[in-house]
């Protein structure tokens, strides 16, 4: 996806059995870039240079490859724990960024964070809300939505069945389509809604008229 992360790291460790299976994966990132935060390890990536560490010790200081690494690794866990996880280190990211604006996070990570939350939104409805917070978070701290960012957003929303849940996965089709584009997935999202919220029924009178609706403005 163009969501992709800033570089591969430990994000492209082998999946599967063994060293390469998700809890290795997770393990592994969380300790690179926690010693790089205390400064008992190169920052991933290169860069960064010696400096002091958030405790103030000298050391080898996370950057924003570092953050986006883990953040990446992380989420394509696809599972609550990974959720959990690249929100988290999100949250330090941000952190981080308030003593130095190079570390600020970009669309990417927060795309990979709404992608995360959204593979597990089912299970999780409590993400969902966090997904919508952190869609308008973007907004107020100025960084540009990408059309994963619509589609992660639209997918975490359309596990709402409520109806103000299809009409707000409408709403950010329209917007997406106004901005960096519409995708499929974003589409098929949207489509979910619509189906979960308007009661799913092919002879529901609503769920025909809203897909006709929908098709006629794209």
């Amino acid at each position: 996806p163009s969501g992709a992360g800033r570089a591969g790291g430990a994000g492209a460790e082998r999946r599967g059995g063994g060293t390469g299976g998700p809890v290795y994966v997770q393990r592994r990132a969380g300790g690179v870039c926690a010693a790089v935060r205390r400064g008992g390890a190169r920052s991933p990536g290169g860069g960064g240079g010696r400096a002091p560490d958030e405790d103030g010790a000298a050391g080898w200081v996370a950057n924003a490859i570092s953050y986006s690494t883990v953040i990446t690794c992380f989420s394509n866990l696809r599972s609550e724990r990974g959720a959990e996880g690249a929100a988290h280190w999100l949250g330090r990211m941000k952190e981080a960024a308030t003593r130095d604006s190079s570390v600020a996070p970009t669309f990417r990570e927060y795309d990979h964070v709404l992608m995360a939350f959204a593979s597990v939104a089912d299970r999780r409805p409590d993400l969902i809300a966090d997904a919508r917070t952190l869609f308008h978070e973007m907004g107020a701290m100025g960084v540009p939505p990408s059309d994963v960012t619509y589609a992660a957003t639209i997918k975490a929303a359309s596990r709402d069945a409520r109806r103000e849940a299809w009409e707000e996965c409408r709403d950010l089709l329209r917007q997406a389509a106004d901005g960096p584009g519409a995708t499929r997935q974003a589409l098929t999202g949207v489509f979910t809604a619509m189906a979960g919220s308007l009661g799913a029924s092919a002879r529901d009178p609503a769920v025909a008229m809203a897909a006709v609706e929908l098709l006629a403005h794209f």
